[in-house]
């Protein structure tokens, strides 16, 4: 009876310690390029909007991200200054937004974050349910995308894997935000 009662209580232990948070749940999933298919997919069977304004950003994508970086995520509008070095103005977002496309049930936004030598632009893919996000994917890019035909040339042709010469395999995609 002592062994199973010990067992059972280090079982127990186990599932409590188990927990997995929000970042590490979508970072295992992105990176392990689990739901790529779904973007794909998204991107081929449904009509979006164009936008470019972060009003039309839906509030919960903000409150999931905010939830992701554990901080207030913050993102300028197009014509608006943000932060593009590493000397930061405690005033301005860090991002700025490109582009958004929205459909009924999801969203893509494009927005270019850092400055000189680490400037890139995010893609990030939210699937929408019940006013909350239930499935996300992010990724990297140097090009800017502006219309939705490159964005879906995009997705559909992205492959995070480079091959080096000497055969090894090289995962380009990271999350940064």
């Amino acid at each position: 009876m002592n062994k199973i009662l010990t067992l059972f209580l280090f079982l127990i232990s186990l599932n409590c310690n188990s927990q997995v948070s929000l970042r590490d749940y979508y970072s295992l999933r992105i990176l392990g390029e689990k739901n790529i298919y779904k973007v794909q997919q998204d991107i081929n069977k449904n009509s979006f909007k164009i936008s470019r304004n972060t009003n039309s950003v839906d509030p919960c994508i903000m409150f999931f991200l905010s939830k992701f970086t554990e901080s207030t995520f913050l993102i300028a509008n197009p014509d608006k200054p943000y932060n593009v070095t590493d000397v930061i103005d405690d005033t301005l977002p860090d991002r700025q937004l490109k582009i958004a496309f929205k459909s009924k049930k999801s969203c893509f936004i494009i927005y270019a974050h850092g400055g000189g030598a680490g400037f890139h632009y995010h893609i990030a893919w939210f699937e929408l349910k019940n006013n909350k996000v239930d499935d996300f994917w992010i990724c990297n890019s140097f090009k800017q995308l502006n219309n939705f035909g490159e964005l879906k040339k995009f997705i559909n042709t992205f492959d995070s894997t480079i091959i080096l010469k000497n055969g090894r395999n090289f995962k380009t995609n990271y999350i940064c935000l």
